[in-house]
């Protein structure tokens, strides 16, 4: 008697629900290490600008860039031209691509990271005296909670980004479940910190994270 050595229908079944579970295992691990590729290019995105930061203040007697500045002088475009070649690197890739934020290879990339506004002196455009405690800049997302990532709206154009603290403890993050963020300090190093750290605006660390001015008088 001639056997045949197709599957039987059960045998099938049982084999696309082996693979389906084997997929519900694997799908949450490759989420995790995209996640984790995308938080380590954001990171390295910062220290790119961190360097470019340094040479700039370094080739102008440690004048800043002024805040108010716009058009071809505002602070991307102004890294861009010598010290931050590549435009992807002013843009997170945390930062999705939209109609509101296209992907762009020219000076109207959407900028994803902010400057902390208190490092300006607004009339001098001095730079304040680099320290590791005192944040640069970060991702300059919206710090309201929600499961999407929103960017703030003045980090559309290619216009100074402010990043202040305050805002909710939580939800605003880039990655681990929304509750971290990169950060890049003065002195031109980075770390991963929570939005909790990162909101702090109240208590004695918190302020000389965010103002130098407090972090001067307190000394």
């Amino acid at each position: 008697m001639k056997r045949h050595n197709a599957f039987t229908l059960i045998e099938l079944l049982v084999v696309i629900s082996i693979i389906a579970i084997l997929a519900g295992f694997a799908l949450p691990i490759f989420a995790r290490s995209q996640e984790r590729a995308k938080a380590q290019n954001c990171m390295n995105n910062l220290n790119q600008l961190g360097k470019g930061f340094v040479q700039y203040l370094n080739d102008s007697d440690d004048s800043m860039f002024s805040i108010k500045s716009t058009g071809d002088d505002t602070w991307p475009k102004v890294l861009q031209r010598k010290y931050v070649t590549g435009w992807q690197t002013f843009r997170s890739p945390f930062d999705k691509v939209t109609n509101e934020r296209p992907k762009e290879e020219s000076g109207n990339v959407p900028i994803s990271y902010g400057i902390n506004e208190k490092l300006f002196d607004t009339l001098k455009s001095r730079w304040v005296a680099p320290t590791s405690k005192l944040i640069f800049a970060a991702p300059a997302v919206e710090k309201t909670p929600g499961s999407v990532i929103k960017w703030q709206s003045d980090a559309f154009a290619t216009q100074n980004c402010k990043i202040t603290g305050g805002g909710e403890a939580g939800g605003f993050g880039t990655h681990l479940e929304r509750d971290m963020l990169n950060v890049l300090f003065a002195d031109a190093h980075t770390e991963q910190i929570t939005v909790k750290t990162f909101s702090d605006v109240n208590s004695e660390n918190g302020k000389e994270r965010w103002d130098p001015m407090y972090e001067r008088e307190s000394k």
